[in-house]
């Protein structure tokens, strides 16, 4: 009963944001305001059937703390979308044995969602310079973020 009130809760944030940067249609809205739709809309979540609202699919999916715990969370992916062909990013990052496999974790359950394919400095190194083959790998993906 906890997960399912900690869901219907995130619904209600992600909701509140869609509302306000995307401008929700009346009849979305009035969706939204019938008593126990949190609750059922979360129902519906947890049952895997990936609900539908204002162009975004609903999934359930489990990130991972900086210290590895499993942070069940809602992950609206957006229809409006349309994937011609996978993305390459480029990430850079500091490696550190706590962080790295969470966080790598985390993020291919993001890119998975829209057909991006991750690619990180240190997987696949050719021999050579290390900055070269990094600007290289910056160079020929779609877009990259350093940390």
């Amino acid at each position: 009963m906890a997960k399912l009130a900690a869901i219907a809760t995130q619904i209600k944030l992600v909701c509140n944001l869609l509302h306000q940067y995307e401008g929700l249609e009346k009849r979305q809205l009035r969706r939204l305001q019938a008593t126990g739709f949190y609750n059922a809309f979360a129902k519906s979540i947890l049952a895997g059937d990936a609900p539908q609202l204002a162009g975004y699919a609903f999934d359930l999916v489990h990130f991972r703390s900086i210290r590895g715990s499993d942070l069940p969370s809602i992950l609206p992916v957006s229809r409006k979308i349309l994937i011609e062909r996978k993305l390459k990013a480029f990430v850079g990052h500091r490696f550190n044995e706590a962080v790295t496999p969470n966080l790598r974790h985390n993020l291919a359950i993001l890119f998975k969602a829209y057909g991006i394919q991750p690619w990180y400095s240190d997987s696949d190194s050719p021999n050579g310079p290390v900055f070269q083959i990094i600007f290289d790998r910056i160079r020929k993906s779609d877009f990259s973020r350093l940390r």
